[in-house]
Formats: structure tokens, sequence, C-alpha cells
């Protein structure tokens, strides 16, 4: 990997982190501000811009980490963490190992570096099942609040 993809990550587990923080003290939904951040999550490297701490909300946001309302240019104003975010926040490794499925589906962690690539494609495959069973099971679900028959039960 090169320094620009370290620092994007870095800057995507320092965001998540301080807002790990900001709950832990009380804040369901703080504000996105690049040198709170800093002091909160101890940042060493150089200070962080806002178009990275945008770029690091609206990726959290789209991995399911953070809800929010998203807004051009800004990222996510006020970030609130998921119950997924949470439990990666949570574990203090990095977001680049998290997981595999994404957050909605199993999260699996500490892999071995001697899997095999038929094996992790294997999994990738599983994951891809299990995130598609999930949508249709929520599509099942919308689709009863319309008046139809609950066939999830």
């Amino acid at each position: 990997m090169n320094a620009a993809t370290d620092r994007q990550w870095a800057v995507r587990d320092a965001v998540l982190r301080w807002l790990l923080a900001k709950v832990t003290e009380g804040y369901r939904s703080p504000i996105l501000d690049p040198d709170v951040i800093r002091e909160t999550v101890g940042w060493a490297p150089s200070p962080l811009t806002r178009d990275e701490v945008a770029d690091a909300s609206n990726y959290l946001y789209r991995e399911g980490y953070v809800t929010g309302v998203p807004v051009m240019g800004i990222g996510i104003p006020r970030p609130m963490l998921t119950v997924a975010g949470r439990r990666v926040a949570a574990a203090g490794g990095s977001l680049r190992q998290a997981d595999l499925c994404g957050p909605r589906g199993a999260i699996i962690r500490s892999m071995s570096m001697s899997m095999s690539m038929s094996a992790s494609a294997s999994l990738r495959d599983l994951c891809r099942q299990q995130q598609r069973s999930i949508g249709v099971h929520q599509a099942a679900r919308a689709s009863t609040r319309d008046g139809g028959v609950d066939r999830c039960q």
C-alpha cells in the first residue's frame, strides 16, 4: 500500500475512535470537526483536513458504521455510531481488517494470512449470499408493512 492509502485508512480509524469516545462521553451525534478529532484521538501525523474527515465519514456511512444525513462536500456533519460501528470501534483494530462481509454480515476478524485464495473466494461468495438473503428477508418484512403477509416467521 502507498502512504496516501495508509493515511486514508488511518483517518477512517481516527473518526471511528473519536465517535466512540464521544458516545462514551454522552454525545449521541457530535459535530464532525477535524481539530476536535485530532485532539481526542491523539492524531500525530500532519493535521487532518476537512476533506479527509468528510471522505472518512462518507465511507463509514456507506459501509454502515455510522448513520446520519449526508451533505455534499461536508460528509456526515453529525454522524451517529451504528451497532456495527460501535462493535468495530470497541474492538480497537483497524477498519482495513475489521471484516470481510461488511457490518451487516458476520464480522470476521484475525484471519490467518495462510488462507488459500480459493478459501478466501469461497468465503467472499458466502458473504455475498448472506447479504442477498438478508436483503430478501428485509424486502419481505417491508412488504408486510404494506398489508402483505409476513413470510419470514
